[in-house]
């Protein structure tokens, strides 16, 4: 494990600890590493999550597939950020798969530990607690925000939502977003050939440039209403 400590200082997990202290909690709440391929899954449909899952490497998508087999990722968790915060505690089968974007390492803990406050062993607790509450908190407001992108009601708006979004983020008009074409369009549930022929039209109106995945807004973009 002590190979990992000193990028795990990156984490929000571990905000505000040092090494020591974090060696301290690895161990206390019997940490584990599983190395996963890109696009391997880590959970399935109907599997129980039992530790939170802390992303040392990599990237992943929770991704939800319909009866028909369209696909709509749910969530983008990247680096130093953790996953099945909501599940863990209850036990309850996640309705999702849960798959490795990338290449991947990531690191298991039993965070119940650190909520047991008859468990001695790491006086690191409230530290700990604190700093995962406050995950939780901000993964609420990642949730409203894709909500208010994909409730509105035209294509056009729905992008002009999210990358408005991720100038903000970035602080920057000129940004790298995290998904190709197609995950973009499972992000915002709409179809793939409609989402290239929007941006498309919005690149020759002069509102955008594109490559890939990345955007340049241009001065027509901010004057855009949705």
């Amino acid at each position: 494990m002590k190979k990992y400590i000193q990028k795990l200082v990156n984490s929000k997990l571990f905000f505000n600890m040092v090494e020591n202290e974090i060696e301290s909690v690895l161990h206390c709440l019997s940490a584990n590493v599983k190395s996963y391929k890109k696009g391997e899954y880590i959970f399935n449909v109907g599997d129980t999550i039992e530790n939170i899952a802390l992303i040392i490497m990599g990237n992943i998508h929770l991704e939800k597939e319909d009866f028909l087999g369209n696909k709509t990722i749910l969530s983008h968790i990247s680096e130093n950020d953790i996953f099945g915060a909501s599940y863990y505690y209850n036990n309850e089968p996640i309705s999702f798969n849960i798959i490795s974007s990338s290449d991947s390492i990531i690191m298991f803990l039993n965070i119940k530990k650190a909520f047991d406050m008859s468990y001695r062993c790491c006086p690191l607790n409230i530290k700990i607690s604190k700093n995962f509450i406050d995950i939780i908190l901000r993964k609420n407001r990642t949730i409203t925000k894709k909500i208010e992108h994909i409730s509105q009601r035209t294509i056009r708006n729905k992008l002009v939502s999210y990358l408005s979004e991720e100038a903000f983020r970035n602080n920057s008009n000129s940004f790298y977003i995290k998904f190709n074409r197609q995950q973009l369009a499972d992000y915002l549930c709409i179809d793939r050939s409609a989402l290239s022929n929007e941006l498309s039209k919005m690149r020759n109106e002069g509102i955008l440039n594109f490559s890939k995945n990345y955007f340049e807004l241009n001065n027509k973009f901010n004057s855009l209403n949705f």
